[in-house]
């Protein structure tokens, strides 16, 4: 899941990310609290980030926060809310353990079978 404003910025690294396999998603362009946001703002938070990533699949909202605006806003394109473990939980771990983690998707990380995981600069201690 990536941040808009990045991805524009390191389109070289959003290339690289892309090419190893990995699905892109969209984590909106600036990290907002879009629960905090009208809908005019959720819209342009997910097009811009939409412009700067490209095709995607899926969404996540910063801090895993969504209310009944930023669901609908997700509609138009229609994007499945992807969710994670937040801070202060049992499965968010430091970078250190990550390739030992992400080798078992299915104990740790983000809650997938897809054996997603999650690096958000956000959180102090995640990649």
């Amino acid at each position: 899941f990536l941040l808009g404003q990045l991805a524009a910025r390191h389109p070289h690294l959003k290339a690289a990310i892309a090419g190893a396999g990995h699905e892109l998603g969209n984590h909106s362009h600036t990290h907002a609290r879009l629960t905090r946001l009208a809908m005019s703002g959720i819209r342009t938070e997910l097009s811009r980030a939409r412009a700067a990533i490209g095709p995607h699949a899926h969404f996540r909202p910063p801090y895993g926060a969504f209310n009944r605006r930023v669901q609908e806003a997700r509609q138009h394109p229609r994007l499945p809310v992807s969710s994670a473990l937040e801070r202060g939980s049992p499965g968010l771990v430091r970078h250190q353990a990550v390739p030992h983690r992400v080798q078992r998707p299915g104990r740790y990380g983000a809650r997938s079978r897809r054996g997603t995981a999650r690096l958000d600069p956000a959180y102090r201690g995640c990649l």
